[in-house]
């Protein structure tokens, strides 16, 4: 690639050292790697050569306007590893990022359709740390579909082979576990006519399992593949009281099973996307924590399921409470609280809760 006119360009002679001591992750898994953000206007150690220390700043301006794709062009162009640049202003959720990552990864990746012959083999799709923790959800749902006799063909971001990502488009079905799941579904669906449905898979989920069972059908028994939606049916229009603020997946899942154990009127909210084709006329999206307070504050509610960082809202210790820990939400405050899906303590606390409401 010609270099630009004005452009600075920097060589590094002596490549940085990879530090060799083991260091502390947030997460205890090989599938998940840490960064550190970019420190403006303050000079830090780059590395240390020949009893040389060299040091560099970046200026606050100096990634504005910066064309990240292409820079990823030339790193690619420069070493041969592929390389993929995301411009990220700083104003949308994580949930955005993921998804962006999820297409444009099986967009560059992804061969072509081999058959339509594949029943029984699903993608799995928005499976990431941020949403699940990483102390077993996502070999949970897996389990729970292989139980089901479904064969995961691919998940992101979990388990993620190269493999996966070039095979995608061989699956006979979707499932997106979380609101960062829809789009690349969608995607899937639209460039290569694989069905989907949204939900959490647990051996109590049976809805989820009966619309899985049905497009599965829906695809081996029909030669125009429908590259739909399933959803639950929609609920009467009016608000509930309990409130569920969550990933509007996991919402939507925690809802559907207290429905089994309780007769009430849920209501589902979320900080992140919410997406309407998902949503009862009842659900909504918060826009800030102040909303939230005014919410909690109508005594509209009288119990709320979410992180346990919610308490602290104004007006939700007088409340029932659910602990649902959202690492995206709490970070390393709760992520090592986060029950397993279809776990006998997660049921327990399901129960519980419930116990208080009767």
């Amino acid at each position: 690639m010609p270099k630009v006119q004005d452009r600075e360009y920097r060589t590094m002679l002596q490549p940085m050292a990879i530090p060799t001591a083991a260091t502390e992750k947030r997460f205890d898994t090989d599938f998940y790697v840490e960064g550190f953000a970019t420190t403006f206007n303050s000079p830090y150690e780059l590395y240390e050569w020949d009893g040389v220390k060299y040091y560099e700043m970046i200026a606050r301006d100096a990634l504005v306007g910066a064309d990240m794709e292409g820079i990823a062009r030339e790193l690619e162009e420069d070493t041969g590893i592929p390389a993929l640049g995301f411009s990220t202003t700083g104003f949308d959720y994580y949930d955005k990022g993921i998804s962006d990552t999820a297409i444009k990864l099986i967009k560059r990746f992804s061969k072509k359709r081999e058959t339509y012959k594949n029943s029984r083999t699903i993608n799995v799709l928005g499976l990431t740390p941020l949403d699940f923790g990483a102390d077993g959800n996502a070999e949970a749902i897996v389990r729970t579909l292989n139980e089901w006799g479904f064969t995961v063909n691919a998940d992101l971001f979990f388990h993620t082979s190269m493999e996966e990502l070039e095979h995608i488009s061989n699956a006979g079905i979707s499932v997106a576990v979380s609101a960062a799941g829809v789009k690349p579904a969608k995607y899937l669906a639209a460039e290569y006519g694989i069905p989907w449905t949204s939900g959490i898979p647990a051996r109590w989920n049976l809805p989820l399992k009966e619309r899985l069972e049905w497009l599965d059908d829906d695809r081996t028994n029909n030669a125009a593949v429908k590259a739909t939606a399933v959803r639950t049916a929609i609920a009467p229009e009016g608000h509930g009281n309990i409130l569920v603020v969550a990933d509007q997946i996991a919402a939507n899942a925690v809802r559907e099973h207290l429905e089994y154990l309780i007769d009430a009127d849920i209501t589902c909210a979320t900080f992140f996307t919410l997406h309407k084709e998902l949503a009862r006329p009842c659900d909504f999206r918060i826009g800030s924590e102040n909303e939230l307070v005014g919410i909690i504050e109508s005594g509209k509610y009288r119990a709320v399921c979410g992180d346990p960082v919610l308490k602290e809202i104004p007006g939700v210790k007088e409340l029932t409470f659910l602990d649902i820990p959202h690492p995206a939400v709490s970070s390393r405050l709760n992520w090592n609280d986060m029950p397993v899906i279809g776990s006998h303590e997660l049921e327990e606390t399901y129960y519980e809760f419930v116990r208080k409401l009767l």
